[in-house]
């Protein structure tokens, strides 16, 4: 699962709580759940709009087709023609990267 700390619509911490609502019942969560909180960015819906990208459908792929839970997601910065500005490491919550 992701949440963007940017969406207007759905607050961010109403993603956190169900997830650690989730952990509190089962302890083996990390086994089938993750939660990856996205700076900037806004809800699935708007995500044309986004000038953000991630490797989230391919994250999600690896892990039910081949049984490879993401550590980390890569987050793009990119421009309208393709460019990537910069990039940045998404952590399963509760981590956070730090530089």
């Amino acid at each position: 699962m992701w949440h963007g700390w940017s969406d207007p619509a759905l607050t961010a911490l109403g993603s956190i709580e169900y997830y650690e609502q989730v952990q509190s019942r089962d302890a083996s969560v990390r086994d089938y759940f993750r939660l990856f909180m996205m700076p900037g960015r806004a809800a699935p819906a708007s995500a044309a709009r986004d000038p953000t990208s991630s490797d989230v459908n391919e994250a999600i792929v690896n892990w039910v087709e081949k049984g490879a839970a993401p550590d980390s997601i890569l987050a793009r910065k990119q421009s309208a023609d393709g460019a990537v500005s910069r990039t940045r490491p998404l952590c399963p919550y509760p981590q956070q990267a730090n530089y």
